[in-house]
């Protein structure tokens, strides 16, 4: 089991993904997995050294199943220090939709630092993580990052990856990696593949939102709320690339003569509800509106001069009737 003696199972209610991380196991996981809830406390508190005296496993075969139970979120490393006090716990730990949620990692004293920089993270993780910053960490720092490893249940790849966001960010402290653990965390991200692909995700949608806020000339002020919930919008639950938002955009600026998000918005919102995705078929659409607009205002002109028509008939016929029989 390496130097960790200790692992948490989550308590916390039941995910979907789960049932999908059962099926995936094979039979060695299933029996491991019912040691681990054997040999559980009421906290979920695991003492490994415990259930290798008491199960005949191999015991890199129960590392390699705690890893895989790590992944589907049923293990949970150190969710919280249970020797805290109950308004610690309250202060750093809530339940939203059955996970478990943090405000941030517990701070650990001299003593239990070692102690963890002995049993639960690789020889060199440290070094690697202020390399990823380009900085030497104080106590506070290498506690924060230990931390994410073992109480929020983190691969050290995982988090390594998370450093050199925050560089590409450029927020370059270890508070700042330890407040997008947590966001992560709460989403139920935690394995380097995950966190991977959740950076990916996050830097395109970051990309897309700079490039739309360059085109309405917001400068570097912050978006509203609406601002963003619109743009996240268009990019991903419309699924527009940049450049049909932007032909809405200039038909925004052509019909009010201002950048207006809400109206551009509209234009999007009609587009979308109408099943158009790429800018051929949206031309030919705009296309079409115009040739309609342009019969229909050809039809009320023919009414209004057919209109026009029969009322001076009308009073071509009134004015020679006075002539003839007078008033």
């Amino acid at each position: 089991m390496g130097r960790t003696t200790k692992i948490y199972l989550n308590y916390c209610g039941y995910h979907e993904k789960y049932a999908a991380s059962v099926s995936g196991a094979d039979e060695t996981d299933l029996m491991i997995l019912g040691a681990l809830f054997l040999m559980a406390n009421c906290e979920g508190e695991v003492d490994m050294t415990a259930v290798e005296q008491n199960f005949n496993f191999e015991k890199s075969d129960i590392a390699a199943s705690v890893k895989y139970w790590k992944g589907a979120g049923v293990v949970c490393g150190a969710p919280k220090r249970l020797d805290k006090s109950t308004a610690s716990d309250a202060a750093n730990t809530a339940h939203k939709g059955g996970a478990v949620t943090h405000s941030g990692v517990v701070a650990y004293t001299n003593e239990e630092l070692a102690a963890v920089l002995e049993r639960s993270v690789s020889a060199g993780f440290v070094d690697e993580a202020q390399k990823a910053l380009g900085k030497i960490f104080n106590k506070n720092e290498v506690s924060k990052l230990v931390g994410i490893v073992e109480q929020l249940g983190f691969e050290e790849e995982a988090v390594l990856a998370i450093l050199s966001y925050c560089v590409r960010l450029d927020k370059k402290s270890v508070s700042y990696a330890e407040k997008i653990a947590v966001s992560f965390h709460d989403e139920d991200i935690s394995s380097a593949e995950q966190v991977h692909a959740q950076i990916d995700y996050l830097e395109r949608r970051n990309s897309a939102i700079e490039k739309i806020r360059s085109l309405y000339g917001f400068g570097g002020r912050a978006l509203t709320a609406t601002e963003k919930k619109l743009f996240v919008s268009w990019t991903e639950s419309y699924g527009f690339d940049f450049e049909i938002i932007k032909k809405a955009y200039e038909i925004t600026v052509d019909a009010i003569q201002t950048p207006a998000p809400k109206y551009t918005d509209k234009i999007l919102t009609k587009w979308y509800q109408s099943g158009l995705k790429t800018e051929k078929e949206i031309d030919e659409f705009i296309i079409a509106e115009k040739q309609e607009r342009a019969g229909n205002s050809a039809v009320a002109a023919a009414k209004k001069t057919a209109s026009a028509r029969d009322s001076d008939v009308e009073d071509w016929f009134e004015q020679r009737l006075r002539q003839t029989f007078g008033e």
